[in-house]
């Protein structure tokens, strides 16, 4: 699905090599600094390696339309982007932008309630705590549909308890469609839950052992 070659960027990450399969559940561990968000970047186009080539099933993500590209290809950021005004203007920006259908306002409550928020559709964004505004950037780009999903700590402003939740939640909606998963995490025990994990280790990107 990706394959990196020979990535580089500034002195963050040095000259790796590696490649995440369709269909697998991927984890990128690493301690903070070591280059997680700026990998996840690389793969929707956010961010260029400063050397190097970033293949999507098999095109060179530098020669595509990345508007294309990051609707397919869809990241969260550890710091939640929302827009002045509701949970439910946010929830369905996307969808909006997109002319695709609004579900109804009892679906989008359901999704709420999977992820463990107890705010109201009507609530001001201003009023979520960190941990509430990355889930429902989460949620957001659930609706949208994308072939990937890219989480950068998706759990760090989480209890371990609520974290287990979500990702168990993530990881069933991954096996019912076809959206494959790849986050980030310095959490042992949630990478361990992933089908492949992707060690970024003195500067270097490597596959687990």
């Amino acid at each position: 699905m990706f394959s990196c070659h020979s990535i580089t960027f500034l002195n963050v990450i040095q000259s790796s090599t590696v490649t995440i399969f369709d269909s697998f559940i991927t984890s990128i561990k690493g301690p903070s600094g070591s280059g997680k968000s700026t990998f996840l970047s690389f793969l929707n186009g956010t961010k260029s390696p400063t050397s190097g080539f970033v293949f999507y099933k098999g095109k060179d993500i530098a020669s595509m339309d990345i508007i294309h590209h990051r609707r397919n290809v869809t990241l969260v950021e550890q710091k939640p982007v929302l827009f002045p005004g509701t949970v439910y203007a946010n929830l369905t920006i996307g969808l909006q932008m997109q002319q695709k259908e609004i579900p109804q306002e009892k679906q989008l409550q359901e999704y709420l309630e999977d992820f463990q928020l107890t705010v109201s559709l009507q609530e001001s964004i201003y009023s979520l705590s960190g941990g509430e505004a990355q889930r429902v950037c989460i949620i957001r780009c659930l609706l949208l549909h994308p072939e990937v999903l890219l989480l950068d700590e998706p759990t760090s402003a989480l209890d371990e308890s609520t974290a287990d939740q979500i990702l168990q939640y993530l990881m069933k909606t991954h096996k019912l469609s076809s959206m494959n998963l790849i986050f980030s995490s310095h959490s042992e025990k949630l990478c361990s839950l992933a089908d492949k994990t992707i060690v970024l280790h003195k500067n270097r990107i490597e596959d687990q052992p």
